[in-house]
Protein backbone atom coordinates (compact mmCIF):
# COMPACT_ATOMS: atom_id res chain seq x y z
CA UNK A 1 0.00 0.00 0.00
CA UNK A 2 1.27 3.63 -1.16
CA UNK A 3 0.69 6.63 0.74
CA UNK A 4 -0.78 8.17 -2.23
CA UNK A 5 -3.20 5.09 -3.82
CA UNK A 6 -5.76 6.10 -5.37
CA UNK A 7 -5.04 9.63 -5.34
CA UNK A 8 -5.38 11.87 -9.16
CA UNK A 9 -2.49 13.48 -10.02
CA UNK A 10 -1.33 16.43 -12.82
CA UNK A 11 2.82 17.02 -13.07
CA UNK A 12 3.16 19.59 -15.73
CA UNK A 13 6.91 19.32 -17.85
CA UNK A 14 7.08 15.76 -16.85
CA UNK A 15 8.22 14.02 -19.94
CA UNK A 16 11.86 14.25 -19.12
CA UNK A 17 14.17 15.32 -15.80
CA UNK A 18 13.23 16.62 -12.07
CA UNK A 19 9.50 16.32 -13.16
CA UNK A 20 9.91 12.60 -14.57
CA UNK A 21 11.90 12.32 -11.21
CA UNK A 22 8.45 13.18 -9.21
CA UNK A 23 5.80 11.51 -11.46
CA UNK A 24 7.79 8.62 -11.08
CA UNK A 25 8.04 8.59 -7.24
CA UNK A 26 4.06 9.67 -6.75
CA UNK A 27 2.98 6.45 -8.96
CA UNK A 28 5.31 4.48 -7.01
CA UNK A 29 3.26 5.74 -4.19
CA UNK A 30 0.21 4.93 -5.56
CA UNK A 31 -0.98 8.06 -7.25
CA UNK A 32 -2.85 7.87 -10.84
CA UNK A 33 -0.55 10.35 -12.77
CA UNK A 34 -0.71 12.14 -15.71
CA UNK A 35 2.03 14.81 -17.58
CA UNK A 36 2.29 17.08 -19.86
CA UNK A 37 5.40 17.68 -22.24
CA UNK A 38 6.13 19.91 -24.95
CA UNK A 39 6.46 17.32 -27.64
CA UNK A 40 4.70 13.70 -28.73
CA UNK A 41 8.21 12.08 -29.02
CA UNK A 42 9.31 13.14 -25.57
CA UNK A 43 5.94 12.03 -24.10
CA UNK A 44 5.82 9.01 -26.04
CA UNK A 45 9.23 8.23 -24.62
CA UNK A 46 8.20 8.91 -21.07
CA UNK A 47 5.42 6.61 -21.68
CA UNK A 48 7.76 3.88 -22.46
CA UNK A 49 10.13 3.61 -19.57
CA UNK A 50 7.20 3.98 -17.02
CA UNK A 51 3.50 3.28 -17.00
CA UNK A 52 1.97 6.81 -16.69
CA UNK A 53 -1.66 6.46 -17.28
CA UNK A 54 -2.02 10.27 -19.05
CA UNK A 55 0.39 12.38 -21.43
CA UNK A 56 -1.15 15.54 -22.36
CA UNK A 57 0.82 17.65 -24.84
CA UNK A 58 1.28 21.52 -23.96
CA UNK A 59 3.40 24.36 -24.78
CA UNK A 60 3.80 26.57 -21.72
CA UNK A 61 5.19 29.51 -24.03
CA UNK A 62 1.64 30.04 -25.48
CA UNK A 63 -0.98 32.27 -23.56
CA UNK A 64 -3.69 30.06 -22.28
CA UNK A 65 -2.24 26.60 -23.37
CA UNK A 66 -2.56 25.06 -20.01
CA UNK A 67 -5.93 25.50 -18.48
CA UNK A 68 -7.67 23.92 -21.19
CA UNK A 69 -5.38 20.99 -20.90
CA UNK A 70 -6.17 20.53 -17.16
CA UNK A 71 -10.05 21.27 -17.50
CA UNK A 72 -10.02 18.47 -19.86
CA UNK A 73 -8.29 16.03 -17.92
CA UNK A 74 -10.33 17.29 -14.65
CA UNK A 75 -13.33 16.21 -16.63
CA UNK A 76 -11.78 12.60 -17.55
CA UNK A 77 -11.15 11.66 -14.26
CA UNK A 78 -13.78 13.13 -12.20
CA UNK A 79 -11.28 14.70 -10.14
CA UNK A 80 -8.02 16.25 -9.01
CA UNK A 81 -6.00 15.73 -5.80
CA UNK A 82 -2.61 16.93 -6.55
CA UNK A 83 -1.28 19.07 -9.12
CA UNK A 84 2.80 19.63 -9.50
CA UNK A 85 3.60 23.19 -11.23
CA UNK A 86 6.47 22.65 -12.80
CA UNK A 87 7.93 24.91 -15.99
CA UNK A 88 10.34 25.07 -18.53
CA UNK A 89 13.85 26.84 -17.53
CA UNK A 90 13.96 30.08 -19.78
CA UNK A 91 16.54 31.53 -21.99
CA UNK A 92 20.27 32.42 -20.04
CA UNK A 93 21.76 35.87 -20.53
CA UNK A 94 22.34 38.96 -18.44
CA UNK A 95 20.54 41.65 -17.99
CA UNK A 96 22.25 43.97 -20.12
CA UNK A 97 21.63 41.61 -23.17
CA UNK A 98 18.29 39.90 -22.80
CA UNK A 99 15.71 41.69 -24.70
CA UNK A 100 11.91 42.77 -23.87
CA UNK A 101 10.86 39.24 -25.23
CA UNK A 102 12.84 37.30 -23.67
CA UNK A 103 11.39 38.35 -20.39
CA UNK A 104 7.86 38.24 -21.61
CA UNK A 105 8.76 34.91 -22.89
CA UNK A 106 9.89 33.55 -19.26
CA UNK A 107 7.27 35.40 -17.63
CA UNK A 108 4.50 33.41 -19.65
CA UNK A 109 6.51 29.85 -19.40
CA UNK A 110 7.65 30.29 -15.64
CA UNK A 111 4.72 32.27 -14.36
CA UNK A 112 1.62 32.57 -16.46
CA UNK A 113 1.23 29.19 -17.41
CA UNK A 114 1.40 27.24 -14.32
CA UNK A 115 -0.91 30.00 -12.67
CA UNK A 116 -3.21 29.47 -15.76
CA UNK A 117 -3.16 25.62 -14.69
CA UNK A 118 -3.70 26.20 -11.16
CA UNK A 119 -6.80 28.28 -11.57
CA UNK A 120 -7.99 25.89 -13.88
CA UNK A 121 -7.29 23.14 -11.37
CA UNK A 122 -8.85 24.89 -8.25
CA UNK A 123 -12.86 23.94 -8.54
CA UNK A 124 -11.73 20.35 -8.32
CA UNK A 125 -9.36 20.87 -5.96
CA UNK A 126 -11.80 22.30 -3.74
CA UNK A 127 -13.29 19.34 -3.90
CA UNK A 128 -10.67 16.94 -2.74
CA UNK A 129 -10.57 15.14 0.45
CA UNK A 130 -6.50 15.79 0.55
CA UNK A 131 -5.64 18.77 -2.10
CA UNK A 132 -2.33 19.70 -2.54
CA UNK A 133 -0.54 22.10 -5.03
CA UNK A 134 3.38 21.75 -5.49
CA UNK A 135 5.49 24.18 -7.32
CA UNK A 136 9.08 23.38 -8.58
CA UNK A 137 10.80 26.29 -8.84
CA UNK A 138 14.87 26.53 -8.30
CA UNK A 139 17.73 27.38 -5.53
CA UNK A 140 17.66 30.62 -7.78
CA UNK A 141 14.36 31.34 -6.17
CA UNK A 142 16.64 32.33 -2.91
CA UNK A 143 19.92 33.19 -3.85
CA UNK A 144 20.11 34.32 -7.53
CA UNK A 145 22.23 32.50 -10.03
CA UNK A 146 24.78 34.82 -12.57
CA UNK A 147 23.34 34.67 -16.09
CA UNK A 148 19.90 33.72 -15.15
CA UNK A 149 18.37 36.80 -13.91
CA UNK A 150 14.94 35.70 -15.69
CA UNK A 151 15.04 32.26 -13.95
CA UNK A 152 16.12 33.93 -10.37
CA UNK A 153 13.55 36.96 -10.80
CA UNK A 154 10.15 34.97 -11.75
CA UNK A 155 10.63 32.07 -9.80
CA UNK A 156 11.08 34.04 -6.42
CA UNK A 157 7.75 35.99 -6.97
CA UNK A 158 6.19 32.42 -7.17
CA UNK A 159 7.84 31.96 -3.53
CA UNK A 160 6.06 35.00 -2.79
CA UNK A 161 2.96 33.63 -4.70
CA UNK A 162 3.19 30.17 -2.99
CA UNK A 163 2.66 31.86 0.46
CA UNK A 164 -0.05 33.90 -0.47
CA UNK A 165 -1.98 31.29 -2.29
CA UNK A 166 -1.05 29.05 0.99
CA UNK A 167 -3.47 31.63 3.28
CA UNK A 168 -5.84 32.06 0.46
CA UNK A 169 -6.71 28.63 0.14
CA UNK A 170 -6.04 27.64 3.65
CA UNK A 171 -9.88 27.43 4.35
CA UNK A 172 -10.15 24.91 1.67
CA UNK A 173 -7.84 22.70 3.53
CA UNK A 174 -5.77 22.99 0.34
CA UNK A 175 -1.84 23.23 1.38
CA UNK A 176 0.55 24.97 -1.28
CA UNK A 177 4.45 24.62 -0.90
CA UNK A 178 7.15 24.87 -3.25
CA UNK A 179 10.34 22.64 -3.94
CA UNK A 180 13.73 24.45 -4.60
CA UNK A 181 15.88 21.55 -6.54
CA UNK A 182 19.54 22.40 -6.93
CA UNK A 183 22.26 21.35 -9.23
CA UNK A 184 20.42 18.01 -10.51
CA UNK A 185 22.30 15.12 -12.89
CA UNK A 186 19.38 14.65 -15.13
CA UNK A 187 19.07 17.39 -17.86
CA UNK A 188 19.87 20.47 -15.84
CA UNK A 189 20.05 23.50 -18.13
CA UNK A 190 21.76 25.28 -15.02
CA UNK A 191 25.49 22.21 -15.27
CA UNK A 192 27.50 24.39 -18.27
CA UNK A 193 30.80 24.10 -16.59
CA UNK A 194 30.65 20.47 -16.36
CA UNK A 195 29.29 17.81 -13.50
CA UNK A 196 32.59 17.76 -11.98
CA UNK A 197 33.11 21.04 -11.80
CA UNK A 198 29.71 21.61 -10.15
CA UNK A 199 30.04 19.01 -7.50
CA UNK A 200 32.70 20.97 -6.11
CA UNK A 201 30.68 23.80 -5.50
CA UNK A 202 28.13 21.90 -3.37
CA UNK A 203 28.83 21.05 0.21
CA UNK A 204 27.80 17.39 -0.54
CA UNK A 205 30.07 16.94 -3.67
CA UNK A 206 27.75 15.66 -5.57
CA UNK A 207 24.38 16.22 -7.55
CA UNK A 208 21.17 15.54 -6.81
CA UNK A 209 19.04 12.63 -8.63
CA UNK A 210 15.48 13.39 -9.73
CA UNK A 211 13.84 10.87 -8.00
CA UNK A 212 15.40 12.70 -4.52
CA UNK A 213 13.10 15.62 -5.26
CA UNK A 214 9.94 13.42 -5.79
CA UNK A 215 10.67 11.88 -2.08
CA UNK A 216 10.06 15.52 -1.44
CA UNK A 217 7.22 15.90 -3.90
CA UNK A 218 5.69 12.36 -2.87
CA UNK A 219 5.71 13.48 1.15
CA UNK A 220 4.68 17.14 0.53
CA UNK A 221 1.31 15.58 -1.24
CA UNK A 222 1.05 12.75 1.52
CA UNK A 223 -1.09 12.85 4.33
CA UNK A 224 1.60 12.89 6.68
CA UNK A 225 2.45 16.59 5.35
CA UNK A 226 -1.03 18.01 5.68
CA UNK A 227 -0.31 20.65 7.94
CA UNK A 228 2.72 21.80 6.13
CA UNK A 229 2.15 24.57 3.33
CA UNK A 230 3.76 27.73 2.64
CA UNK A 231 7.00 26.49 2.92
CA UNK A 232 9.69 26.28 0.20
CA UNK A 233 12.18 23.55 0.53
CA UNK A 234 15.46 23.38 -1.39
CA UNK A 235 16.82 20.34 -2.16
CA UNK A 236 20.19 21.51 -2.83
CA UNK A 237 22.93 19.41 -1.20
CA UNK A 238 23.39 22.35 1.59
CA UNK A 239 24.30 24.95 -1.73
CA UNK A 240 21.93 27.65 -0.30
CA UNK A 241 24.30 29.95 1.69
CA UNK A 242 21.57 31.88 3.76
Amino acid sequence: MGKLDGKKALVLCASGGIGFGIASELMNEGARVAVTGRTAERLHEARSLMPIEETLQVDHAFPGATRPVVEKLIEKWGGLDILVLHSPAPVKGYVEYLKPEDWKDGFQKIYLSPLEALQGALPALKKSLSPRVIFVLSTAAREPIPGLPISSSLRAGLVSLCKSLSRELASEQITVNAILPGYTRSGDPLITGGAGHIEQTVPLKRLAEPFEHGRLAAFLASPESAYITGQAIAVDGGLIRA
